[in-house]
């Protein structure tokens, strides 16, 4: 064997166990690398989801708010501190001293209100119904999706 047949044998298999090398490393790897992937596809899916709510959905809520209280309504949804929040602040005129838990009643019915409005409430955790107050601020009244939901099942005749 030459030296030039040796060098070029050596080469081959330097090559060879650099390869093996890298093979073993990715291989190792590949399960940590792909759970990322698939965390950072879930994450995008989720804002994507988010954004497109916003866009579309928050538009329509507010004009059918708006067209069947007639009263001004602003509408936002919150998905930064955790749960997703659908909030809706209307400026619905109720009684200065209100008997009872009007204004709760009435937050609930613009809550249920909402949430048929929407295909999307898969979206929605909480909805967040701010309505003004006897002295001029804002009451909040905070549902779960899931009361919401059990309380238009229960009411829809079947």
């Amino acid at each position: 064997m030459t030296r030039h047949q040796r060098l070029v044998t050596a080469c081959t298999i330097a090559s060879g166990l650099v390869l093996a090398t890298i093979t073993v490393v990715v291989a190792a790897n590949w399960e940590a690398a792909f759970a990322h992937f698939g965390d950072v596809v879930a994450t995008q899916t989720a804002r994507a989801d988010a954004r497109l709510f916003r866009l579309g959905e928050v538009m329509s809520i507010r004009s059918q708010l708006e067209a069947h209280y007639g009263a001004s309504a602003e509408v936002t949804y919150d998905t930064d501190t955790g749960p997703r929040i659908l909030v809706l602040d209307l400026a619905l005129d109720l009684p200065p001293e209100p008997p009872g838990d009007i204004a709760g009643m009435r937050a609930r019915e613009v809550a249920l209100f909402a949430v048929a409005s929407t295909e999307k409430s898969d979206q929605i955790d909480i909805v967040r119904v701010r309505l003004p107050g006897p002295s001029g601020d804002l009451q909040s009244f905070d549902f779960e999706i899931g009361d919401l939901r059990s309380t238009t099942a229960a009411s829809t005749p079947g």
